[in-house]
């Protein structure tokens, strides 16, 4: 069976920036405490199949990253550019790069591992997590893993703390 494609959860064209020859560091919680590993921008910041669909027709169970991700980080990536090499300042972005590079700002903030696991859970089952508050309250996985009833099924979703790659957890669902 093939290997699922990375999705980078912390783009490419992102992580470039801190690179030096080509390569950043990467500090990653083991067994034996933080390591740091040098490596390359391609090489951190995603998980295998993050964003696959699981339900989806052949050939559209990556229609997230193909086409959604990959678009915003285009437009972000020359936002970016402009606002680096140029010295545009971000006020002074024409209105498709302004809106490309909110949109890539909002994008982190959904799509890391964690959220994944947390949006997954309450797209397949919104109830569990009881009535909606007035109040808005941020859900972590220990929060949605606690409401959620141990009587029923467990299933493996991809876990991981930015910039690991590739850790599974498991989530009652």
């Amino acid at each position: 069976m093939p290997r699922e494609p990375k999705h980078h959860y912390i783009p490419i064209f992102y992580l470039q920036q801190w690179a030096a020859d080509g390569q950043l560091v990467e500090y990653c919680r083991r067994y034996e405490g933080v390591v740091a590993r040098p490596t390359f921008p391609g090489g951190t910041g995603y998980v295998r199949g993050l964003y696959k669909l699981p339900d989806a027709q052949p050939g559209q169970e990556y229609v997230i990253e193909t086409k959604l991700m990959s678009s915003i980080d285009d437009r972000a990536a020359k936002a970016m550019q402009r606002m680096m090499v140029d010295g545009e300042a971000t006020g002074k972005l024409k209105e498709p790069e302004a809106l490309g590079w909110c949109q890539f700002l909002y994008s982190l903030i959904v799509r890391n591992p964690e959220q994944m696991v947390i949006t997954t859970t309450m797209t397949r089952s919104p109830s569990s997590f009881g009535p909606r508050r007035r109040t808005q309250q941020r859900v972590g996985v220990a929060d949605a893993s606690e409401s959620l009833s141990p009587k029923k099924e467990v299933r493996s979703f991809p876990m991981a703390e930015p910039p690991v790659r590739g850790i599974q957890g498991t989530l009652a669902v």
